[in-house]
């Protein structure tokens, strides 16, 4: 049932703030999930108009990654957890990686519920200037049918060099 997905995607938003505030910095940093519609033009014109002109500032890459679950689970085992308090409390480098790997695991799981009546085409991976801040923003939309599931995480630390 679509109320299914939708209360499951309100649950990965408030998962994906959660771990915002964990990571430090939480006037920085934006992580949320959301559904907006798909514009028949591309996905930049739909994260345009989801946003508006005046808080979308454009875009700098788009890729479309086809088989995107091991690409997405690497990604956002790689945006999640960099800033983590446990670092300064001793936390090891490997415990951190398997933490991170088991959160992006989680985000994965709850993904895979919220798309459960719609499998998802493919996953376009968005770079983009956000906001009155102009604060680098990196998007990951799962393009299912009608509409995307859109995953946002925005601080600049977060994005790897292209």
């Amino acid at each position: 049932m679509k109320d299914d997905s939708d209360l499951m995607i309100a649950r990965l938003d408030g998962f994906l703030e959660a771990l915002a505030a964990i990571d430090g910095a939480t006037r920085e940093r934006v992580f949320s999930a959301f559904t907006m519609d798909v514009d028949q033009d591309d996905i930049a014109s739909s994260l345009k108009q989801f946003f508006g002109d005046d808080a979308f500032l454009g875009v700098s890459t788009i890729n479309q990654i086809i088989e995107w679950d091991s690409y997405l689970e690497r990604e956002l085992a790689q945006i999640t957890l960099n800033d983590l308090i446990g670092k300064g409390a001793g936390v090891g480098s490997s415990q951190l990686d398997e933490r991170k790997r088991d959160v992006a695991f989680r985000i994965m799981d709850m993904i895979s519920f919220a798309s459960e009546q719609q499998q998802p085409k493919c996953l376009f991976d968005v770079k983009a200037r956000f906001g009155s801040a102009n604060v680098e923003t990196k998007f990951f939309a799962l393009h299912l049918g009608t509409r995307y599931l859109v995953l946002q995480f925005s601080g600049s630390e977060y994005l790897a060099p292209d």
